[in-house]
């Protein structure tokens, strides 16, 4: 059982009741990544209804995405240790 999500197939409402407040981290980078030009459409492809990274462009997200929250790893363990 989650705090704000409810339950949803196999979804596990904890982990997204927790996860929620990262959501701004990475759209900030994303928006901020997106109008310096970092990324583009380019780096993405449409398969059966989603848009996904193309393999040659996981790396440059996931180090993106990693970066970003180790600059916030204070806030997001406070976070979590008082959410707990």
């Amino acid at each position: 059982m989650g705090y704000y999500h409810k339950p949803f197939f196999i979804r596990k409402s904890l982990s997204c009741d927790v996860m929620e407040p990262l959501r701004p981290i990475i759209d900030y980078k994303l928006v901020k990544a997106w109008n310096l030009g970092q990324i583009n459409e380019k780096d993405f492809y449409f398969k059966d209804g989603e848009f996904l990274i193309k393999k040659d462009f996981h790396r440059k997200y996931t180090n993106m995405f990693f970066e970003e929250l180790m600059r916030n790893r204070e806030d997001i363990y406070t976070y979590i240790k008082n959410f707990l």
